[in-house]
């Protein structure tokens, strides 16, 4: 494994973690810098139009590589990892194909049942080259991190967030109102795709579709799409209930709150725990291929992360409900507090989550499914518990103690599968 001058696998660790955690924070900067333009040139029709579409591509760009892009990590030879990547592109190009037919046959019914407005429903045909650019962007970034080429994976994230938000205000500005946020979208992916095509097979060439040897791998990692998929497709489902579960409990006044605060809350988290997630993931992958203890890295990732969470959520719940009145409007104060709810929540999703990819290098997938399944189920049981006391802040309180408990206790279990890595 590449390692920093001192030799220390560390070096490299925090640099490429850094590289990406401000990959991902400029992207969000971009998006969150121009949504405010964005909202008042177009209709809520039609941002809300595309919010359900980019819901319905979400969830198809998770199945569509079959979870094949996280072999392409744990792969020793490379010829082997090129073929993985060869066997995710076949899938999404087979699940892509799938989803036009779906789209050509059942577009309008699906539209109308999602209350997707008339004029936004002819836009439904996006969504096929949608999954497509997408799920090619995900299994790319996945192949660049194998490469330690952290620099592509960091370009194609700044690029398809300033394209596809740039060009929603160019096309607003040019009253393309109808179908400029849908058009935009499709283009930023494009442009973020098209900017890291050329880096694709800079290190070995893919693409070749060596029927033999995607066919072994394809057996090898056949856990990825029977257990991988599957725990991601339930995580991704389970993260979106909440919301619409207290929907039907409490007024749309306090869900606003809630979701402001889900919002402002994970954006930052997200970054830093998806970023660290790939460069770890990448870290301890390579280690365990060169047959040395990833131990020592995932312990100073606990310990260095460990503190700094403690501190930033200690001033946080000191002056978040000052500053609420400040930061959100008068309005929006309510957010302030819940966010200090929730604060034991996020802490430990932000220490938990970068190393949620241990069960798999483990050959726990099935353990993890079956965990994710449990957490997923308990975890709804929690909410409706706290909906029983007819206070909202009760309600997200229980939620947000269960989830940094039992995120805790996945911790542990992470710890004690790295141990048996080395």
């Amino acid at each position: 494994m590449k390692t920093g001058n001192n030799g220390d696998p560390s070096t490299d660790t925090v640099g490429n973690g850094l590289k990406l955690v401000a990959a991902n924070a400029v992207g969000q900067a971009i998006s969150l810098a121009t949504h405010f333009v964005i909202i008042r040139i177009y209709s809520p029709e039609s941002v809300g139009a595309l919010s359900v579409m980019l819901a319905i591509v979400g969830i198809f760009t998770i199945m569509a590589s079959g979870r094949y892009e996280q072999a392409i990590m744990m792969e020793k030879r490379m010829a082997r990892a090129a073929s993985l990547f060869d066997l995710a592109f076949l899938l999404i190009c087979a699940t892509t194909l799938l989803s036009a037919v779906i789209v050509g046959i059942w577009g309008a019914p699906i539209a109308s049942f999602l209350n997707i407005s008339a004029v936004a429903s002819r836009y439904m045909p996006i969504i096929p080259p949608l999954i497509f650019l997408s799920a090619l962007g995900y299994v790319a970034g996945y192949w660049f991190n194998r490469n330690n080429d952290f620099g592509l994976t960091a370009r194609y994230t700044i690029t398809q967030a300033a394209s596809a938000n740039i060009l929603k205000i160019i096309f607003g500005a040019a009253r393309y109102t109808g179908g400029g946020l849908f058009a935009a979208t499709v283009c930023g992916q494009i442009a973020g795709v098209a900017s890291i095509v050329r880096g694709i097979d800079k290190r070995i060439r893919v693409l070749t579709f060596r029927r033999k040897s995607m066919a072994t791998v394809a057996r090898t990692y056949s856990d990825f799409p029977r257990y991988n998929m599957p725990h991601a497709l339930v995580s991704t489902l389970a993260g979106n209930l909440p919301i619409m579960i207290l929907a039907t409990s409490f007024a749309s006044t306090e869900i606003g709150f809630f979701a402001l605060a889900i919002t402002i809350g994970f954006k930052p988290v997200n970054i830093f725990s998806v970023s660290m997630n790939q460069v770890l993931f990448h870290a301890v992958s390579q280690q365990c291929i060169a047959h040395r203890d990833p131990l020592p890295i995932v312990r100073r990732f606990l310990w260095r992360t460990g503190a700094t969470t403690a501190v930033v959520a200690t001033v946080s719940y000191l002056v978040l409900q000052h500053l609420s009145n400040t930061i959100f409007g008068d309005e929006w104060m309510q957010t302030g507090r819940i966010l200090c709810l929730m604060l034991p929540w996020l802490a430990m999703h932000a220490v938990s989550q970068p190393l949620s990819f241990i069960p798999m290098l483990a050959g726990k997938q099935k353990a993890a499914l079956a965990v994710e399944c449990t957490y997923s189920v308990m975890k709804i049981a929690a909410l409706f518990v706290g909906i029983t006391s007819h206070n909202f802040g009760t309600a997200i309180a229980t939620f947000a103690v269960f989830n940094a408990v039992s995120m805790t206790a996945l911790l542990v279990w992470y710890a004690s599968l790295a141990r048996r890595l080395g």
